[in-house]
C-alpha cells in the first residue's frame, strides 16, 4: 500500500490517506483545496465586516464552479451548503449580516435554497430572520426577493414576539 505523504500546505488535512481510498490523488488535493476555499469563504460571511466584502468576491470569483455552473445551480460556490448543510446566503442571514446578504444576491446567491438547522429540519431565510429576530433583515428579504407564498406563510406562523408579528404583518401587506 503506497501513501501520499504531500499535503504540507493543507493544515489539519494533514493526515496520511491510502491510495486504496483515493482513485485519483489530484481530485483529493483539488477537493481538499476547495474544502479550504470553502471554510475561508463562510467564515468571511459569518464574521460580515467590510473586509470580509472583498475576500467573499475574490473567492466567489476564483472557483472553479463559478465557470462550470451558472448561479441558479446548487453545485455554485455561491450556493453550495456547507458541511452543516447551510448556503452562503443562509450563514450571512443567521448572523444577521445585512451587507454581506446584499452583495451575495447582488453576485446571484438563491434566496430560495432551504438550509439545514442541525435538527432534520429546513430553514428559510425567512425562517431564520424570524426565528433569531432580525428585523431589518427580514424586512430587507421581503422587500428584494419574490418569495413564493408558502415561504411568507410558513414563516409568519413562526413570528413570536408581538414586535415581529407585527412588523411581518406590515411588510406582507405593503409588499401585496
Amino acid at each position: 500500500m503506497e501513501e501520499i505523504k504531500e499535503f504540507k500546505p493543507f493544515g489539519s488535512a494533514r493526515k496520511i490517506y491510502s491510495k486504496e481510498n483515493v482513485t485519483h490523488e489530484d481530485e483529493l488535493i483539488l477537493g481538499m483545496k476547495n474544502s479550504e476555499k470553502d471554510n475561508a469563504l463562510f467564515d468571511s460571511i459569518a464574521r460580515g465586516n467590510s473586509k470580509d466584502l472583498k475576500i467573499i468576491q475574490d473567492i466567489i470569483h476564483s472557483d472553479v464552479s463559478s465557470s462550470l455552473f451558472g448561479t441558479e445551480s446548487e453545485k455554485h460556490i455561491i450556493n453550495r451548503a456547507n458541511l452543516r448543510g447551510q448556503t452562503p446566503l443562509y450563514v450571512a442571514t443567521l448572523n444577521g449580516n445585512l451587507n454581506i446578504i446584499k452583495l451575495l444576491l447582488e453576485m446571484g446567491a438563491n434566496a430560495l435554497l432551504l438550509s439545514d438547522t442541525g435538527s432534520k429540519k429546513e430553514e428559510s431565510l425567512l425562517d431564520v430572520c424570524v426565528r433569531w429576530n432580525h428585523y431589518s433583515t427580514l424586512e430587507f428579504l421581503l422587500s428584494s426577493v419574490n418569495w413564493p407564498s408558502k415561504y411568507i406563510s410558513d414563516s409568519s406562523k413562526k413570528c413570536k414576539t408581538k414586535d415581529m408579528k407585527l412588523l411581518y404583518k406590515n411588510l406582507v401587506k405593503k409588499k401585496s
